[in-house]
């Protein structure tokens, strides 16, 4: 028996399919079909860089409940330099356009770290732009290998406090929402 059908019969309904990266898994293709089969609810987690015309369109035939594409920073600049990959911001944004083409369900989101704290209502504003929904996670992991550079580039409490405010301060200024909840002009 393989593990879809294991943790089908244990009546798990909803699957996240994430990595690392997905989409890196030569059997991924039939990893989602055979979820699809199955009758999960499946989330897909993605850098979206290497999704591809077809691979968009293999999506679009085995449609997840939802799609999230991760992105590092508004600018290729910050984004290229903490995926540590030349280009991977113009390859995500790629990624980003052939979902939205085929109307498949899709958030944007990224981790709040000291690397991106400067451009995260850029981010927002970015997501916005297309329709689509943007979330942020405060919480950087360390390495499956143990190392914890990763969390070199955590915000401290203060920092992330300040930076999540001002991104949500921002959004409701300029919609006339005040931080205390009155209205200070019309919300469209």
């Amino acid at each position: 028996m393989d593990m879809l059908d294991q943790v089908a019969e244990e009546g798990c309904l909803w699957l996240l399919i994430t990595g690392g990266e997905p989409l890196i898994r030569k059997d991924f293709t039939d990893i989602l079909a055979s979820a699809k089969k199955k009758g999960f609810l499946i989330t897909l987690f993605t850098n979206g860089t290497l999704l591809t015309g077809e691979r968009a369109d293999y999506l679009a035939e085995w449609s997840p409940l939802s799609i999230e594409i991760s992105l590092y920073g508004a600018s290729s600049d910050t984004h290229d330099r903490i995926t540590g990959v030349p280009g991977a911001c113009r390859n995500t944004l790629k990624g980003i356009e052939l979902i939205l083409e085929r109307k498949l369900p899709l958030e944007l989101k990224t981790v709040v770290m000291t690397r991106n704290r400067h451009e995260l209502f850029q981010m927002k504003e970015l997501a916005e732009g297309l329709g689509l929904k943007f979330r942020l996670d405060p919480v950087i992991n360390p390495r499956l290998d143990g190392s914890m550079a990763p969390c070199n580039f955590c915000l401290g409490l203060t920092e992330r406090s300040s930076s999540l405010s001002g991104v949500l301060h921002a959004g409701m200024s300029e919609r006339g929402i005040s931080l205390d909840g009155r209205s200070s002009g019309v919300v469209i």
